[in-house]
């Protein structure tokens, strides 16, 4: 498993990315502990968070590519920027660039490449 957090000090929250093969023991731990509605299905990736200080961003190690990579990434800015009352969308375009820019240099990091694209 790999397990990195990073604060978004502008927007007040603060973003923990795992990536391991089975995500879907995470994501059960963590509807439990937010006390959330589990949601029945095969797992790529998905994000999870019980406020808005603390967001989960989960992705399958055994199905990482950019394209499961960029949906989950999608529903995190939607909701940081929801959570905010944030609408310009300027603000959300960097939130993504920087959160692409925090997954990827992980992926390098850790020398996840190559994945499948």
């Amino acid at each position: 498993m790999i397990r990195k957090t990073f604060s978004l000090k502008m927007y007040g929250c603060k973003v923990t990315i795992i990536i391991d093969a089975d995500i879907e023991k995470h994501y059960t731990k963590l509807c439990k502990k937010f006390k959330l509605k589990y949601e029945e299905g095969s797992m790529e990736g998905a994000v999870v968070s019980g406020d808005m200080d603390l967001y989960y961003f989960l992705l399958s190690a055994n199905h990482l590519s950019h394209n499961v990579i960029a949906h989950e990434l999608y529903h995190l800015v939607f909701h940081i920027i929801k959570d905010r009352g944030i609408l310009d969308e300027e603000a959300s375009a960097w939130i993504a660039g920087h959160l692409s820019e925090q997954v990827y240099n992980l992926i390098e990091t850790k020398k996840l490449y190559p994945f499948n694209v």
